[in-house]
């Protein structure tokens, strides 16, 4: 269950993408900032595998989650980067992958298949918030 200060904390988060050509920026509410130097795509999904179910876990445990992600979406072939999920003031950094083209629908099943409770979806308007179906409790 998502309580509403670990919402918020996802709704204030700065999501970051490394591309080759440098670092496209996404915030809830915003439009993307640099998302030129990403390759021409139809959406980002901001996805991570640490802290599943919302559990505080080990920096070890949340590195293996981590490659099992990354694992899982080179063996789908999808096209993705490096990206990270901060608090504004950057105390709190989760890896995570920027995976391009999915659909909502996709997207959504891949922060489900990870244990999450939302992930970062922009489909070229503002970056929005996908709420897992069995994370309630978002107000």
């Amino acid at each position: 269950m998502i309580d509403a200060v670990l919402a918020q904390a996802w709704r204030e988060a700065i999501y970051t993408v490394k591309a080759e050509g440098g670092t496209a920026r996404f915030a809830i509410g915003q439009p993307a900032e640099n998302i030129g130097l990403l390759p021409p795509c139809r959406s980002v999904a901001v996805v991570t595998a640490w802290n599943p179910k919302c559990g505080g876990c080990p920096r070890d445990e949340n590195d293996r989650a981590q490659i099992r992600l990354l694992a899982h979406v080179r063996e789908h072939g999808y096209r993705y980067f490096s990206a990270t999920g901060a608090s504004p003031d950057g105390t709190h950094v989760e890896e995570s992958l920027a995976v391009l083209d999915l659909d909502e629908e996709a997207a959504s099943a891949l922060g489900a298949r990870f244990g999450q409770g939302a992930v970062m979806y922009w489909d070229g308007g503002e970056a929005r918030l996908i709420w897992m179906p069995d994370a309630p409790a978002r107000t």
